[in-house]
């Protein structure tokens, strides 16, 4: 599929993409599946992508390919310019993938991509998402995001799957609620096992973390476990923080009958601290 989008007199919201690709709704611009019957919606969303602004004009193509027959592997991609200064450019991606086929797929990929170049502020921003995805009877998910900055604050940003909970991140520009990586293991919630982590890079810290968590049941009585640790590392002056937490429980109809729990953190190295349960 190739086509493509103009505007006159037309700007890009770069707040409106934002929110759109973290709704997943982009497709209503880049590849609607059936534009007459869905009009009404389309039109609203382009009139919220890109509002009105005298003087500035976008352009650029959008295009689909997919390979297979059925399509197996669908790539769909918008390269939009707007003009004149200042020039920002936005790319828009979407990856659907179902194999070996689409009614007894054994692997389902959904990934969106919304890419922000400003020349104007000097300034590129990634955001990457990973939805309704699947390897076996593995569910997968977890959002990217990524910032540069090389005007006069300069300035980069690079989190899968978030950012450690010490961390503050106002003035970073980044999604406020990112998605972990996460990886969930079995069919309902019983028995079930699931895997959360992250890892970030700043130009002042480095952040990364994970747990597990575990849960079974059978006749009245239920198993249940959690193993978590965030760790905390400040370059300038030097900084770290770990945090760690384990529990353990055996309950009966609802009712605890053995359980453990221990937790600590320890940060340094003026001053050093450890705490614990």
């Amino acid at each position: 599929g190739v086509g493509g989008l103009g505007g006159i007199n037309r700007t890009m919201s770069v707040d409106a993409l934002q929110a759109g690709f973290r709704a997943h709704t982009l497709d209503s611009v880049l590849s609607p599946p059936d534009p007459i019957a869905n009009a009404p919606q389309i039109i609203s969303d382009i009139g919220n992508f890109f509002p009105v602004a005298e003087g500035r004009y976008l352009f650029g193509p959008l295009l689909t390919l997919g390979w297979g027959t059925p399509t197996l592997i669908a790539l769909t991609l918008g390269v939009l310019l707007e003009v004149p200064d200042p020039i920002r450019i936005v790319i828009l991606g979407l990856i659907d993938a179902a194999l070996p086929t689409e009614d007894e797929a054994l692997i389902q990929l959904h990934i969106e991509v919304l890419g922000v170049i400003d020349f104007g502020a000097l300034t590129l921003s990634i955001d990457g998402s990973l939805y309704d995805s699947s390897l076996l009877i593995y569910a997968l998910a977890g959002s990217l995001a990524f910032r540069a900055s090389w005007g006069a604050n300069k300035n980069l940003v690079y989190s899968l799957g978030g950012f450690n909970p010490h961390f503050n991140t106002d003035g970073l520009n980044v999604p406020a609620n990112m998605q972990r990586m996460s990886v969930s293991i079995g069919v309902g919630d019983n028995p079930r096992i699931s895997s959360n982590s992250y890892l970030a890079i700043t130009t002042n810290s480095l952040q990364f973390g994970a747990n597990v968590q575990a849960y079974a049941s059978a006749g009245g009585f239920s198993i249940s476990g959690y193993l978590g640790f965030d760790v905390l590392v400040i370059f300038s002056p030097f900084h770290f923080e770990f945090d760690f937490s384990v529990s353990f429980d055996v309950a009966y109809d609802g009712d605890t009958l053995t359980g453990l729990t221990v937790s600590g953190s320890i940060s340094g190295p003026t001053p050093w601290n450890l705490q614990g349960t």
